[in-house]
């Protein structure tokens, strides 16, 4: 009698703990770019540090078909909670394709490898140039620093494509290019970001990536 009670108390513990495990599904379509698909290639599910449970680190993988398409599952149990990134399984290292993917949920993902948007810049400058005068500006958090040497007639039509993250759910990624006549007044308007309320030489732009542009304006006095 004692072993069947033992017996059946094994059989609920086991019940119990498949229970409280959770099956997610992560499916969606990578592209190259705006319109090709990426087949063939590897893409991994990676747990962030700061996750409620810590192994194990790669939670699932799989290949994508010819048509871009994935669609893989995972499990964990029903209270863990935390943050992962899709990454993309290179020979050396990985890709990192979107961060922050919220874990114990299913997902349906649009990818892009190459997500550009383009931004019109409309440059006003009031004061007299010089033929040599040549305008620096960037994208806030971004390494990369873009050139326009300045007509003297000192006004300015550019245009200039720059990479957008991976977006779930938001509609568009909201930064700040900073700008300066001169490498001294680029590292100006830079160390202004980070002072409350500072509109110096700052342009603010909402990048969506694929295609669509914003317009923005540099004014330079």
């Amino acid at each position: 009698m004692k072993f069947k009670i033992f017996f059946l108390s094994l059989i609920s513990i086991f019940i119990s703990c498949e229970e409280d495990t959770q099956v997610n599904r992560v499916r969606g379509t990578l592209l190259n770019d705006c319109t090709n698909p990426l087949g063939s290639v590897e893409i991994a599910l990676k747990a962030n540090v700061g996750a409620s449970f810590s192994d194990p680190l790669i939670l699932a993988s799989t290949f994508t078909g010819t048509d871009g398409v994935f669609d893989f599952t995972y499990e964990l149990e029903e209270e863990d909670q935390g943050t992962a990134d899709l990454i993309l399984i290179r020979e050396k290292g990985f890709e990192t394709l979107l961060e922050g993917l919220s874990l114990n949920m299913d997902h349906q993902l649009i990818l892009r490898l190459n997500n550009l948007s383009q931004v019109i810049i409309n440059i006003f400058v009031d004061r007299t140039l010089t033929p040599t005068d040549t305008l620096f500006y960037a994208f806030e958090n971004e390494d990369e620093i873009f050139t326009e040497i300045m007509p003297t007639n000192a006004l300015v039509l550019d245009s200039v494509f720059t990479k957008v993250a991976n977006l779930d759910g938001t509609a568009a990624v909201f930064t700040r290019i900073y700008y300066g006549l001169g490498t001294s007044e680029l590292q100006l308007s830079k160390e202004a970001l980070s002072i409350q309320d500072s509109i110096f030489q700052h342009a603010f732009v909402n990048l969506s990536g694929c295609g669509d542009r914003d317009t923005t304006f540099f004014l330079i006095n």
